[in-house]
């Protein structure tokens, strides 16, 4: 009986470290494409913020190029702080 205890226990075991090793794998692949996607977004605002600012606005370009990286410093150092 405490042997078939004991390898119950082995399979609990054995299917919880399964489970952690595809989340592991599924959070790191959202991991990759958060940090493509909010790479392309930096990009874009601060595109259109120098788009702006040679167009004639230079306050409003320099608005949206600010506020843009300032906000993505702001995410990334908020998800430093809370992943440590």
């Amino acid at each position: 009986m405490a042997e078939q205890s004991h390898s119950y226990a082995h399979e609990i075991q054995k299917k919880a470290m399964d489970i952690d090793d595809k989340y592991l794998e599924t959070s790191g692949r959202y991991f990759s494409k958060g940090q493509i996607f909010g790479f392309i977004i930096a990009l874009f605002t601060v595109g259109c913020g120098t788009y702006a600012a040679v167009s004639g606005a230079e306050i409003a370009g320099s608005l949206i190029g600010t506020g843009g990286v300032a906000s993505l410093v702001a995410v990334f150092i908020h998800g430093r702080k809370s992943s440590s």
